[in-house]
């Protein structure tokens, strides 16, 4: 019991912490694969015509970006993804707006704000130190205010099938 309150606190504090560093630090916790699906985000949020970065176009990017463990992991959970995709897209759809033209300093909504911190976070508590895309996943499977998250959930993904998933891939 002491353990899960000492662990509640530091995630607390790891939160609190992160969302307080400015981005040069939070870049420095990401892979090189995190920074490109983060890249190719805001390029789908632009060319959906959205004026914001939401979860959805998190995980766009990682279905864009097509590699890692999280692309690993939902395969193996028989997502199609391209199903996923097509659905998104025509989620954010209803979002766009007809006269936004192409920002480069297009901003992440809050909740896009909250995966990449608790991404940070699920990769700390993994015991890895820089969060990769299976931890955008995780993170995007916790932060449940989103439509990334609502049609993940009706394929029948949750955060513990993600958990019971990866571990063979991350003990290999």
């Amino acid at each position: 019991m002491v353990c899960i309150v000492i662990m509640c606190i530091f995630a607390h504090w790891e939160i609190n912490t992160i969302l307080w560093e400015d981005d040069k630090f939070m870049n420095n916790q990401f892979t090189q694969r995190v920074s490109d699906i983060i890249t190719y985000s805001k390029e789908e949020a632009n060319r959906l015509r959205n004026s914001y970065i939401g979860p959805e176009h998190l995980l766009l990017g990682l279905i864009r970006e097509g590699e890692g463990k999280a692309i690993e992991i939902l395969l193996n959970l028989n997502i199609n993804l391209q199903d996923i995709k097509y659905q998104l897209e025509n989620i954010l759809k209803r979002d766009s707006e007809s006269d936004a033209i192409y920002d480069a300093n297009i901003n992440f909504n809050e909740s896009a704000s909250k995966v990449l911190k608790l991404c940070i976070l699920e990769a700390k508590l993994l015991k890895n130190s820089l969060a990769d895309s299976e931890h955008i996943l995780l993170a995007i499977m916790k932060v449940k205010n989103n439509s990334a998250f609502h049609l993940l959930e009706s394929s029948n993904v949750t955060y513990l099938s993600l958990i019971h998933i990866s571990e063979p891939t991350r003990r290999s």
